[in-house]
């Protein structure tokens, strides 16, 4: 009976709510309606909001004042559920009544032309969409002021529009005047912050500024989070953003986490139909294809696909958008038939449409020419790159359809994707020429497409602020530089035309450290443009301090605090704004300033031959693709060159060379054999060819390239029949050997020594296991005879010497940037997969709480080290990750970005005995007036000659590289007193090591 009862109860609830709701007032059903709003319940929002205005039109007809304020509301919950022709229906009534109750030019107005230019801008029709906004700031600049925050909004509602076209440039010139204006109206946590950092970000990661979009993707969620629960709907593309600059970047594990939190809070606040939701779906998808996970991939396309179409028009460019991503899919699955129906399907919708998304189109044309070039399709792909850069330069006027034209770049709307198509259009014009009876045409069509590609790097490479994204874009352009030297070389060997070679130099040179020269010409520049002390002095305050904040960021993701790394993310995030504000500031006023900053390499071939000549110096470059190896030698002479083939264990002849175990070693077994073989047949294919053109000469320039960098050239020797170490025809007994890592580095003129107060300063730390019992300290072995390295140094040179407890990293802060000599004979611990992670290990005793006695590779890069010289005598401190272009991100390369003129570095593993004995000898040539590398190579020729059977390998010796300057140390910097005391020492260190390796047998 009482469930009886209550159930009747319940009926008539239920029965009387619709007659609730028609009994409450307008405003009590437009604040209800409010409310739902910002809870992020569209649905909810607009049904309150639908009622209330039919309410207030039986209470009061239509056309009055208080009608447009339910029209408006109403028309926004519709835009927020994408449904267009409604919210346009409503938007133009209420615009009528705007301009009929308040006038044409009042606030009402604006705001119905905001919301109708929001319209159009979803729809993708830009031309209304900036009509209307523009109609709307005309209006707002009247009303509210230019620097109100009602008109930065617009300013950055049109930029939203120029950035769906493609158009960047415009974009971010419309971002940063609503920036600007939001600096000045509006607080720095309100929601017109997070709005211009999120479009700011969106808009870096397009240009392919990645690091610059992190930045900026993070703080605009940061600043969200503060305005809005974590579940709000709106919320959902703040992690969305992130996610996908994770995902170009490369780093999918990284993109995942907040790809799926997109997804979640768009489903659960809008419903899986909705088109958010959809669209974060195939996201997640793009990211699932990415880590080769291509059932899930297909399985959340098909079903994001499926509910976009159910909500957007059939030719809304977000659903002609999941047709590419099925078809990445397929395409990557090697089901390329597939993959073309989907994408000519799509090429075709997006062209039918009254505006064509150019960005869109354009990649569709890449996306189709690169799957036509893979199987074999040449023809066809060459067309649809034309197509590609004809619908890109469409609004400058177009190039001709022949394939020997190209667009004009001032007119091009998106870089990134003009970029990506010339570099396919030269790859397969190469391949073309190949079919031809008269290549030339098409091989100089293809080089005139990689210059002009390169002019648009270079440009790129200006506008990026950071070395990640600059690194990125070097990874992404790497089959460009290989297609160039390619083609140039083979026009050269066709037509003998010398000024083909000459390209390709340049364009290897072009592929190599330009992220180190444009680190490098911003010190240059700092000290060149004469800036006066005070603009030095505040720039330098602002590096520091993100610097330190940097460090303090990296500390706290290590020990994993993640409420400390969002403070210290925050703060470095400002720092970085006001240091970019102070650069732009002192470009402007100093124009040589920025002239310097952005000053490319320049590489002229009679002042380079000008400077080998007068330097006794023969240049070797090289350069290699998947199947070619290009060898190039540069002497007074002029510049040689020419192309073979790349054998098949070329890397692995190099790692093996690397990694060879010398605890197995005895000079008579087969792994000896095995070891020679490789150093023979690296220098046949290395050295070889130039045997006759490097009779008469004595120093050698290295310029490697890939895993070359890896490879001491002086233990290269031809094949003598022996096996014995100690008889092989080293390179380095015929010349002196240094590297650089491009030439245009090596030739760059540079200013007299810096006159150090300290002359040398040298550090030999220990490694104590009770210091550290638990860490990595306490599997580091203790250096029994870097001490007489570091001592060596001082009694030539005079200067200090920190041994053991006092060799801290606090000691080194202090003394390196007045020093002239460095010397650090320490543990380098390498980060392969996180090179700036990596560093050298002080010691622990004595040392602040400012330094926690391990000095990181970013901590290196922040220093200000203008040593004439500094010895990194630590295993592997040449050794990193190879960057493409940079080399080997190593400690060294760390030194000399700080300023070292010099390095030298080890290549692997070092010996501690025989480190000992090269270095002291070295510092003794070094002191007598000898240049850097012929006094290594003097140390090394000594060490052998002592050396026995084994010791003779070249693990023991070969290690050890000179980098950069090679000039003799300045002599204000030598010292020849206390001749007999080293002599004893140099005694002692030979006994030492002679009992040592007694020991070692």
């Amino acid at each position: 009976m009482r469930h009886a009862l209550l159930h009747t109860v319940l009926l008539l609830v239920c029965a009387a709510a619709p007659l609730l709701l028609a009994a409450q007032s307008p405003d009590e059903l437009y604040e209800r309606g409010k409310s739902e709003y910002a809870q992020g319940n569209y649905r909810a929002a607009q049904q309150h909001f639908h009622r209330a205005w039919q309410a207030s039109i039986q209470a009061q007809g239509s056309g009055h004042e208080g009608e447009l304020r339910f029209l408006a509301r109403l028309a926004r919950a519709h835009l927020k559920l994408r449904e267009h022709e409604q919210a346009l229906r409503h938007l133009q009534a209420a615009l009528a009544i705007a301009q009929k109750t308040s006038g044409p030019q009042s606030e009402a107005a604006a705001d119905c032309y905001l919301d109708i230019g929001n319209a159009y801008a979803q729809m993708y029709e830009p031309g209304q969409a900036i009509a209307a906004y523009q109609q709307a700031l005309e209006i707002i600049e009247q009303t509210y002021g230019r620097e109100s925050s009602q008109a930065g909004n617009a300013w950055m509602n049109i930029g939203t529009v120029f950035h769906k076209m493609g158009s960047y440039q415009d974009a971010e010139t419309y971002y940063l005047r609503a920036f600007q204006v939001f600096q000045k109206s509006s607080a720095p946590d309100s929601e017109d912050f997070n709005r211009i950092y999120s479009n700011m970000g969106y808009l870096y990661r397009k240009q392919g500024d990645l690091q610059k979009a992190l930045d900026y993707g993070q703080k605009a969620l940061e600043i969200k989070l503060k305005n809005y629960a974590a579940d709000h709907p709106s919320v959902a593309k703040y992690h969305r953003n992130i996610g996908k600059v994770y995902q170009e970047m490369g780093a999918y594990q990284a993109a995942l986490p907040y790809m799926q939190e997109g997804l979640r809070i768009a489903e659960a606040a809008l419903g899986s139909s909705h088109p958010q939701a959809a669209g974060a779906m195939t996201e997640l998808a793009g990211v699932y294809a990415d880590l080769k996970d291509y059932r899930t991939a297909l399985r959340l396309y098909r079903s994001g696909q499926k509910r976009l179409e159910q909500a957007l028009p059939p030719d809304h460019p977000y659903v002609l958008a999941g047709y590419f991503n099925l078809a990445v899919v397929y395409r990557e699955q090697g089901a390329r038939q597939e993959a073309l129906a989907h994408y000519q399907f799509a090429l075709k919708k997006l062209g039918a449409r009254d505006y064509r998304p150019t960005s869109l189109i354009a990649q569709a044309c890449q996306d189709i020419a690169e799957t036509w070039a893979e199987v074999n399709g040449l023809d066809s792909a060459l067309a649809y790159c034309q197509l590609g850069l004809q619908e890109l330069s469409a609004h400058s006027g177009s190039p001709a359809a022949h394939w020997d034209s190209n667009p004009d770049l001032a007119g091009i709307q998106d870089e990134l994707a003009c970029l990506k198509l010339l570099g396919t259009k030269a790859l397969v014009l190469e391949a073309l020429s190949t079919r031809q009876e008269r290549p030339e045409p098409m091989l100089k069509a293809a080089l005139t497409t990689v210059q002009l590609a390169l002019r648009l790097i270079g440009k790129l490479r200006q506008g990026y602020a950071s070395e990640a994204s600059r690194q990125h874009l070097n990874t992404g352009t790497a089959e460009l530089y290989q297609t160039g030297v390619k083609t140039a070389m083979r026009l050269y060997r066709i037509t003998g035309d010398a000024d083909y070679l000459w390209q390709a130099f340049e364009i290897s040179e072009s592929s190599r450290a330009s992220l180190l020269w444009r680190s490098l010409s911003e010190g240059w520049a700092l000290l060149d443009a004469e800036l006066p002390q005070a603009e030095r002095a505040a720039l330098a305050r602002l590096e520091k301090q993100i610097a330190d904040l940097e460090e303090e960021l990296a500390e706290a993701a290590e020990r994993n605090r993640p409420e400390s790394a969002q403070t210290l993310q925050s703060a470095l995030f400002e720092s970085k704004q006001a240091y970019a504000e102070q650069l732009a500031t002192l470009e402007e006023a100093y124009p040589r300033f920025r002239q310097l900053r952005y000053a490319l390499p320049a590489l002229e071939q009679a002042a380079l031959m000008k400077k080998l000549a007068a330097e006794r110096t023969s240049l070797l470059a090289y350069f290699y693709d998947d199947r070619q190896l290009y060898l190039f030698l540069l002497d007074e002479n002029g510049l040689q060159g020419f192309a073979q083939a790349l054998p098949a264990d070329f890397e692995a002849s190099i790692s093996g060379i690397r990694a060879a175990d010398i605890a197995s070693f005895s000079y008579q077994n087969s792994k000896a054999a095995a070891y020679l073989q490789r150093v023979h047949l690296l220098h046949k294919l290395l050295i070889g060819p130039w045997r006759s053109k490097l009779s008469g000469k004595s120093r050698l320039l290295i310029i490697p390239h890939g895993i070359l960098n890896y490879l001491p050239f002086e233990l290269l020797a031809p094949a003598t029949g022996k096996t014995d170490f100690r008889s092989q025809a080293y390179l380095l007994r015929e010349f002196s050997i240094h590297y650089a890592w491009s030439a245009a580095l090596w030739a760059k003129p540079l200013p007299e020594p810096h006159q150090a107060p300290l002359a040398f300063a040298g550090f030999a730390p220990a490694y104590p296991a009770a210091a550290d019992p638990s860490g990595y300290r306490s599997q580091l072995a203790e250096l029994t005879f870097s001490a007489s390295e570091a001592k060596a140094g001082k009694q030539w040179f005079g200067g200090k010497v920190f041994l053991e407890g006092d060799a801290t990293e606090s000691a080194f802060r202090e003394l390196a940037p007045r020093c002239r000599i460095l010397h650090l004979a320490a543990h380098a611990i390498v980060d392969d997969e996180r090179p700036l992670q990596s560093g050298l290990a002080f010691s622990l005793e004595g040392d602040t709480t400012l330094s926690d006695g391990f000095l990181h590779a970013y901590e290196i890069y922040k220093l200000a080290l203008p040593a004439e010289l500094a010895v990194i005598s630590a295993c592997n401190s040449g050794f990193g990750r190879l960057a493409e272009g940079e080399g080997a991100i190593s400690l060294g390369r760390a030194f000399f970005h700080a300023g070292c003129r010099s390095i030298v570095v080890s290549q692997w593993l070092a010996n501690d005995h025989s480190s000992a004995q090269l270095m002291v000898n070295f510092y003794g040539y070094l002191a007598q007036g000898f240049a850097k590398d012929e006094a290594l190579r003097q140390a090394k020729l000594d060490y052998l000659a002592a050396a026995d059977a084994l010791t003779a390998h070249p693990y023991f010796w070969a290690g050890l590289v000179a980098v950069g300057d090679m000039r003799p140390i300045s002599s204000n910097g030598r010292s020849y007193r206390k001749w007999l005391w080293l002599i004893g020492l140099a005694g002692l260190s030979l006994i030492a090591f002679a009992l040592a390796r007694r020991r070692h047998g």
